[in-house]
């Protein structure tokens, strides 16, 4: 990893990652130095070097918050299990100071962490954190973030999904995912309504060709083809229209 990750030269071509030691007692005679543990979480498949620092400095922010609040244990795999009854009570407590009243971010990122530990590939979790910081973005530029969670409606939505740049295939995962973070809000009642439903997805691939490929063609390109035709066959020329106008399609 690069000593100068944080900077504007951040090098990316090497390799991103962190390590550290993690030491339990219970464990001391097979890891007498501590188990070494690496976080890359396919951090080096972000291109953007700023999206890849982001991404690092969340990494480094939830393996701190898995290790020292949910005293997460990276060799048994396992959470304490009194810890995370603490964790869930606090979790509660900051739940019951929202209201309908409060503003979106607070509620969508109370949500967010509710959602979190069903993130269990930290792949999706960049992934999610990456769509979330998009959005948030939109959301900044068009005012809304601030916005009573009562009065967040599906057009504020659709707004800033408009506002963020995404591709057909981006845009359908992250709906996929901002649904299931909504969710919990109704769940919670902080909504009445999930804003994401009947949000439609858009069409990808072989789905977009085979829906652009069944338009047909145009009444000037008709006219192109009528007028060749004429010129050069004009017994094929008649038997296109009659098909045309038959209303005869291919299947």
């Amino acid at each position: 990893m690069p000593k100068n990750w944080e900077s504007s030269r951040a090098s990316m071509s090497e390799a991103w990652y962190f390590e550290y030691n993690f030491h339990d007692p219970n464990f001391k005679e097979k890891y007498k130095r501590g188990k070494r543990i690496r976080i890359k979480s396919g951090i080096n498949r972000i291109k953007n070097r700023e999206q890849r620092q982001d991404a690092m400095r969340f990494l480094y922010e939830n393996e701190l918050n898995l290790l020292q609040v949910q005293h997460f244990n990276p060799i048994t795999k396992k959470f304490s299990p009194d810890d995370t009854i603490v964790e869930t009570q606090i979790q509660d407590i900051k739940q019951k100071e929202l209201s309908e009243e409060s503003p979106i971010r607070e509620t969508f990122l109370f949500a967010l962490r509710k959602k979190w530990n069903c993130y269990a590939d930290k792949d999706v979790q960049i992934d999610v954190f990456s769509y979330v910081k998009r959005l948030y973005k939109s959301a900044v530029r068009l005012g809304l973030e601030l916005k009573r969670t009562d009065d967040f409606k599906r057009k504020d939505l659709l707004n800033i999904l408009d506002g963020t740049p995404l591709t057909d295939s981006s845009f359908n995962h992250c709906l996929g995912y901002i649904k299931s973070i909504f969710n919990e809000l109704v769940l919670y009642e902080l909504m009445e309504y999930n804003p994401a439903d009947l949000i439609p997805r858009r069409k990808t691939g072989k789905q977009k060709d085979h829906n652009e490929a069944r338009d047909g063609i145009t009444q000037t390109e008709r006219e192109k083809i009528a007028n060749h035709l004429v010129k050069v066959d004009y017994r094929f020329f008649l038997f296109v229209n009659i098909f045309f106008y038959s209303g005869g399609r291919s299947i």
